[in-house]
């Protein structure tokens, strides 16, 4: 319970929260009409510069808001390219350690789309690309997604 609410009985705590509620709601209903508004405006004005557009939209909240998110797909191509990359040139083109990389592999594999998997091994300091698709390569030993039911 917080501050406010101390001492308030059931029925001004009901009344207090649906107020909070409806208060959060009338605050998002403003910033989606003030994107509106700035999307609009960007649409119709061709003179503002790109780079300003893209600033406008990254803090309003409709451009893109994850440089890093194109990382997972650039990595990805990587090692459809190159099959074969060594754990020096990962860190010093993404700066990613094995932790990182354990993530990666894991969410390569995780894929929404089984068909989108790759299959990563790290052999002898390198990170090897052993298949693709939604079954396992011959004779993998490493990370499995679990299979979900539904019950």
């Amino acid at each position: 319970m917080n501050e406010q609410s101390k001492g308030m009985s059931m029925e001004e705590k009901t009344a207090f929260d649906a107020k909070k509620k409806a208060a959060a709601d009338a605050y998002q209903q403003r910033k989606v009409d003030a994107r509106l508004v700035i999307t609009t405006y960007l649409e119709k004005d061709e003179t503002i510069p790109k780079n300003v557009r893209e600033a406008i939209l990254y803090i309003s909240g409709t451009g893109v808001r994850s440089a890093r998110s194109g990382i997972n797909a650039e990595l990805r191509a990587l090692f459809i390219e190159k099959k074969t990359v060594s754990s020096v040139d990962l860190f010093q083109k993404f700066e990613y350690g094995r932790p990182t990389m354990n993530q990666k592999i894991k969410l390569f594999i995780n894929a929404p789309d089984p068909e989108d998997r790759i299959w990563i091994a790290f052999e002898s300091g390198n990170y090897v690309l052993k298949g693709k698709g939604a079954v396992a390569p011959r004779g993998w030993t490493g990370f499995i997604p679990t299979e979900k039911e539904d019950i």
